[in-house]
């Protein structure tokens, strides 16, 4: 096993293409490789769900590299982790890289770091990144999300494990019964002060949702009890002051 305190690692995390759900699994891999001197985050965070790298960085300590779209929109993140990493390689301050990624176009740049002898550990979480083994100094590959048949519903186990599929003894058909309604989000106190303060903020153009959660999170941290799962598009869908398309939100004309 490399010897965690000569090595010194930076860890690149591309972050349009890995889930920030998986942290936890690139830092555990990442203490083992050696002595973290750099975390850098890249991506545009203000689409597609991808800010939630930013509340990674906030509590970690990590710098996010905020990458905003070209107008081709094509491939700005990957030339800035490229640019990056050959920063590094010039400032010979670090001996080995992990990057988390399963983009198969950084394959060229593992070549070019690996042969001036720097070490390039790879992180990936699709089955058909496996393969990308053989071009790394060593791969890992984020553990499988298993889904499997609870009770009727879908659980969902975070099990690289298979599990056997059981097939229950046949039952009478139940009776019908009347489907279950959702709960409507319950009034809060702050739920005016909301209203209000997603109404100033946006005045100055539309936002998606992920960006107006972060942005209630950071500037606004009073409001946070009004968030949670699927409770931000609840309660603008709720205001007739707003408009929610798709992952777009909007004041009503």
């Amino acid at each position: 096993m490399e010897a965690k305190a000569q090595t010194r690692l930076a860890v690149f995390i591309d972050g349009e293409n890995i889930s920030a759900e998986l942290f936890d699994e690139v830092s555990a891999r990442a203490e083992v490789l050696g002595r973290c001197v750099t975390w850098r985050v890249f991506g545009d965070f203000t689409e597609n769900g991808h800010g939630q790298w930013l509340d990674v960085c906030r509590t970690h300590g990590i710098q996010p590299d905020l990458v905003l779209p070209s107008a081709s929109r094509k491939n700005s993140t990957d030339i800035c982790i490229v640019i990056a990493a050959m920063d590094l390689l010039t400032s010979q301050t670090v001996d080995a890289l992990l990057l988390a990624s399963d983009d198969r176009d950084f394959l060229p740049l593992v070549r070019r770091l690996r042969t001036a002898g720097m070490k390039v550990h790879g992180f990936g979480s699709k089955a058909e990144s496996r393969d990308m083994s053989r071009f790394h100094s060593s791969w890992t590959q984020a553990k499988a999300r298993v889904i499997r048949k609870v009770e009727g519903q879908n659980a969902d186990i975070g099990n690289p494990v298979p599990v056997a599929k059981t097939v229950p003894a046949a039952k009478p058909a139940p009776a019908v019964k009347a489907a279950a309604t959702t709960p409507a989000l319950q009034p809060h106190p702050l739920s005016t002060e909301f209203s209000k303060t997603v109404q100033t903020r946006l005045a100055s153009g539309a936002l998606t949702l992920s960006s107006l959660g972060s942005w209630i999170r950071q500037d606004h941290p009073k409001l946070t009890p009004l968030l949670g799962p699927g409770k931000l598009k609840k309660r603008l869908d709720a205001d007739s002051h707003f408009k929610v398309s798709g992952n777009r939100v909007s004041l009503v004309n």
